[in-house]
This record gives structure tokens, sequence and C-alpha cells, in this order.
């Protein structure tokens, strides 16, 4: 495969602080190895760093607050970070339904292939 990662991985990367701006506002206030722990939902090993280093940009860039209790820093959506939400949920509908078609697209055309196949290899036998 020529990809230099995992294609699974290159979407994953793309919607983590989606992710984790849900995750955030579905549960509260979280730690970061709680945060870490959406890899359990989503079935996929996500490394550490790559959460660590996608809430400090995150919190860099305003969507979460972050705040130290007895030594263990919490996260927390903030209003800019539940605006980020308001906007992408729609967009990620959108993507559903385009993920939807697509899929439902390319397993028509392959049953269409894979009939078309063994129909000739019928006929030349």
């Amino acid at each position: 495969m020529p990809f230099r990662e995992k294609p699974k991985m290159m979407i994953l990367k793309g919607l983590i602080q989606i992710l984790i701006a849900f995750l955030l506002f579905y549960k509260g206030d979280m730690y970061g190895y709680e945060i870490k722990q959406l890899d359990i939902l989503l079935n996929k090993e996500i490394k550490r760093n790559i959460v660590y280093i996608t809430l400090k940009k995150m919190e860099k860039t305003g969507l979460v607050n972050s705040y130290d209790v007895n030594g263990t820093k919490y996260y927390k959506l903030s209003q800019e970070g539940n605006e980020f939400l308001d906007f992408h949920i729609p967009i990620l509908k959108k993507y559903i339904e385009i993920l939807e078609k697509i899929v439902d697209d390319y397993n028509q055309k392959s049953k269409r292939n894979e009939n078309q196949n063994t129909k000739q290899l019928k006929e030349s036998k």
C-alpha cells in the first residue's frame, strides 16, 4: 500500500478534535487519561501523544480550557468548543450521507462485476 500511514488512522486524525470536543460535551470535564480512553470507544488504539498534542492545540485555539486539581490537569469544553461542535456536526451529517452513498455504490458495482466475472467463467467452460 503506497500510504505512509494506515488510511483508517488518517481519517481518525482528521476527526480527533471533533471526537475530543464531543467527549467533553457529552461527559463533561475530564483529565487527559480519561480522554485517551476514547480509543476504547473507537475500538482503535490512539497513541497517547496524539491525544495530548491535540488537547494542547485545542487549548491554544480556545476550544478547551484546562484547570488543575491536586496535580491533575482537567479539560473543559469552552464556549468556542461548543460553537466548534455546532459548526462541525452538520458537516459530519453531510459527510455521512456522502460516505454511505460511496459505500453503497461501490458495493453495487463490486457485486455487478463479481456477477459478470462469474457469468464469463461459466460461458468459457
